[in-house]
């Protein structure tokens, strides 16, 4: 009965060990599949970017292609046609989501953005995007003025990336505004730019490191603060991200080396203060809005320092909370104002609510006033 009991016990341990390491390996052959997609191996010699297929599933590196300018990295193709999350999604020829407009034309009273996935409208069709209904909305409150909306937002960029983006492509549009969005992820940097990961290494089991990051995360939507530590030195939390596009990598293990300048607290608050120095230089007003409905403590941080910096600061998301509340939504996550069950970037409700809560703002504070935004001195 003994030997039996041992018999047992010795081949319930094979088959624990058996299948602790089928899922290591799983996880190893899921990293080699994104190693494949990470941006040094996916557009390795290729400065036009990753053909579009004909047929299949359209990801975030089919959209872009490597940017000259290295704070920048990638930028969005231009003349883009395609489906996208299930949505059309267009670009013109300067490469922007929206109409076409030339920087050296005879301005209207122009509006810029600079953000990543959630002003883009990731998951949303065109034309649903906050800042493209806030110029349609503008439209109608003021027919007599020509209204103009430049998006130069791309998924996955950061804020340092987007300050890049206005020295290089936007201060020519001369705009009276500039929108820049908040996320939380403005301190790293997309998962797809990662290191590469040696899939064969035996100096770590890539099954622990998922077990110990998941019990170490934040949980989604909590306003509980990163660890100090951690938002001492980087601002950020840690922790294990896809190579799709929509994560974001802030383990600097994982950020190559040259683009570690990019990330962390430092280098947000650095391109913040540039956004000031522009701001000066070229008479526009600054509104940060602030859509992101997580990392709460860091947050608060972010919308100080754009306070602090003179900056106009919209939160949205008590008008969120307020719809949430009239239409006895209990949870943001999975409700109308997500894209999806699994996707917390905006719907297009969500973007409609932006937009009035944004045009509301601009309203009160006349920052609509033309005559107010005149050349620069």
């Amino acid at each position: 009965m003994r030997r039996g009991r041992r018999s047992e016990l010795l081949l319930a341990i094979t088959a624990t060990v058996l299948a602790l390491l089928a899922v290591e390996v799983g996880f190893r052959v899921k990293l080699w599949a994104e190693n494949e997609k990470t941006f040094d191996r996916a557009f390795e010699g290729d400065s036009a970017g990753v053909a579009i297929p004909s047929s299949g599933t359209i990801w975030l590196g089919h959209l872009i292609r490597p940017s000259r300018n290295p704070a920048i990295v990638y930028e969005l193709k231009p003349n883009l046609v395609v489906s996208f999350q299930n949505r059309r999604v267009t670009t013109n020829k300067q490469g922007f989501r929206g109409p076409l407009v030339v920087a050296d034309s005879s301005a209207g009273f122009r509006i810029l953005g600079l953000g990543n996935s959630f002003m883009f409208g990731w998951g949303v069709a065109d034309g649903e995007e906050y800042l493209s209904l806030l110029g349609q909305k503008l439209g109608h409150a003021f027919p007599d003025t020509r209204w103009e909306i430049i998006n130069t937002a791309v998924p996955g960029y950061n804020t340092v990336m987007e300050l890049a983006t206005l020295v290089e492509k936007g201060v020519a549009y001369e705009p009276k505004i500039v929108v820049i969005g908040f996320v939380a992820n403005d301190l790293g940097l997309p998962a797809f730019i990662r290191a590469q990961e040696p899939v064969l290494t035996l100096r770590k089991s890539f099954l622990a490191s998922f077990v110990q990051e998941r019990f170490r995360r934040t949980p989604t939507g909590s306003d509980s603060p990163p660890p100090p530590a951690v938002l001492a030195t980087q601002g950020l939390t840690v922790h294990p991200q896809p190579a799709s596009g929509r994560g974001f990598e802030t383990d600097p293990d994982r950020v190559p080396p040259r683009y570690r300048h990019l990330v962390g607290w430092p280098a947000y608050q650095r391109a913040l203060e540039e956004l000031q120095a522009l701001q000066v230089k070229h008479h526009f007003a600054v509104v940060s809005v602030f859509l992101s409905e997580t990392n709460g403590a860091l947050k608060r941080q972010a919308m100080s320092l754009s306070d602090a910096l003179g900056f106009h600061v919209v939160d949205i998301r008590p008008a969120l909370r307020a719809y949430m509340r009239e239409h006895g939504i209990p949870s943001y996550r999975g409700s109308p104002l997500a894209i999806s069950a699994t996707d917390n970037h905006p719907s297009a409700l969500a973007h409609r609510i932006t937009a009035e809560v944004l045009l509301e703002y601009l309203i009160e504070h006349d920052l609509l006033d033309v005559d107010a935004f005149g050349p620069a001195p």
